[in-house]
């Protein structure tokens, strides 16, 4: 309090040029430090987000891959399992057309030994026709033999009769032997039609199923080829993931050491700062020692065009607000930051938030001098932006306004604009 009270006093030493030129180094240091390091951090973002897109993507590309790959298997599988239902289907037709051919043969030969009997029959027919021929031989000697050779006569003609009815039987079996030969040959067509009916179809089945084993060859053959180029893709995918990777974590340390480079450049700017402020503390304990307090914090101000009158109007307002921890660092940020006997007053990255925005409000009300006010990076919001935009309704003096780097929203831009 004894601080605030003598920096009120309308005595003020002069700003020493040295402790101003070595201030504005600090502070230009400063800023380009947060500049490289919101510059950093965006790179950072942008690089990890590019990254995890490329790695959705490759992750994608990877299972439709690996899909195609168990539904080019499963093709095969279904190929193969055709192909031996194929197999399978085709020996059985062969076993059931040879098993016909077979009965066929076992036929023919049965027709084979009619057709030998057929022949013994012609042979018989042929003694027969010669036992006729010297029958009626004997009937003529017979008829021109005598009276007294009747009784020879009768018994010849008995032998005849009965020679005639075993040629009777004979010519029954011959007839009955001609039927079953007819029946046998007619047979034998038919069974050799049907067998060489067989014998094309067991062909052309053939042909049909050497063809589909063909076909089913060459279908496994092309996808045999088309699981290799997909098993030689997905190689070359993981490849690719793997080099991705190996990537992506020689950026992640990259930025890694980034951030503990901006992370000690950090500290050495706080350290910097504090000490600053230490510097800034003890001249400003010199300068109370020389001046002269001349009027209370309470006292009321109705022009603050100068320094200390302009401080001791903060200081009011933040009285009113009751703020314990902004006024300090506040009163050394105007100290720093007034310019040109008071036409600009530089407050950036000084985070004095909305209670500061308000008392700078407050002052500027009775200040005719600021013309220019840089506020930037100072976590302003909407309420600190209310409180600058009613003022400048008042002040008609600043024409120049800062504001960059704050958090004031639409509402806050919008009242500033109004």
């Amino acid at each position: 309090e004894t601080l605030e009270t003598s920096n009120m006093g309308n005595n003020q030493t002069k700003p020493d040029p040295k402790r101003e030129a070595r201030h504005e180094q600090e502070k230009a240091q400063l800023r380009i430090v947060i500049f490289e390091k919101d510059r950093a951090e965006r790179h950072e973002r942008t690089c990890h987000k590019q990254v995890q897109e490329e790695l959705n993507i490759i992750m994608e590309d990877q299972s439709e891959l690996e899909k195609q790959y168990e539904a080019q298997e499963e093709e095969l599988a279904s190929s193969e399992d055709k192909l031996k239902d194929l197999q399978k289907n085709h020996q059985e037709e062969v076993g059931g057309l040879r098993a016909e051919k077979a009965k066929l043969e076992k036929e023919l030969e049965e027709s084979k030994v009619i057709i030998r009997k057929s022949s013994q029959t012609q042979s018989l027919q042929k003694v027969i026709t010669e036992r006729e021929r010297e029958i009626r031989e004997l009937r003529d000697s017979v008829w021109k033999t005598s009276g007294t050779e009747k009784r020879r006569r009768e018994d010849l003609l008995n032998v005849i009769k009965g020679k005639n009815s075993e040629i009777d039987k004979l010519e029954v079996e011959i007839r009955s032997e001609q039927r079953e030969r007819a029946d046998a040959e007619l047979s034998r067509d038919l069974k050799i039609r049907d067998y060489e009916e067989i014998s094309k179809e067991l062909e052309r089945r053939k042909e049909e199923y050497e063809k589909d084993v063909i076909r089913l060859k060459s279908e496994n053959d092309e996808l045999r080829i088309r699981l290799a180029q997909t098993k030689a893709e997905l190689e070359e995918e993981k490849k690719n993931n793997e080099h991705l990777r190996t990537t992506n974590q020689e950026q992640a340390r990259k930025l890694h050491r980034t951030q503990e480079s901006l992370k000690k450049q950090t500290k050495n700017n706080q350290d910097l700062q504090n000490q600053l402020s230490q510097m800034t503390q003890s001249q400003h304990t010199q300068d109370s020692d020389e001046s002269t307090a001349k009027a209370t914090i309470n006292q009321p101000i109705n022009v603050a065009n100068d320094l200390e009158s302009f401080i001791q109007v903060v200081k009011q307002s933040l009285q009113k607000e009751s703020t314990r921890t902004v006024p300090e660092r506040l009163v050394d940020s105007i100290r720093r930051g007034w310019k040109k006997n008071g036409q600009e007053l530089n407050l950036w990255c000084n985070q004095i938030g909305d209670e500061g925005a308000k008392a700078m409000a407050d002052a500027l009300k009775v200040n005719k001098t600021v013309s220019s006010l840089d506020l930037g990076y100072n976590q302003i919001g909407y309420e600190g932006a209310k409180a600058i935009a009613d003022v400048l309704k008042v002040n008609q003096t600043v024409s120049s306004l800062n504001l960059n780097g704050n958090q004031i929203g639409h509402e806050g831009a919008k009242a500033i604009a109004d």
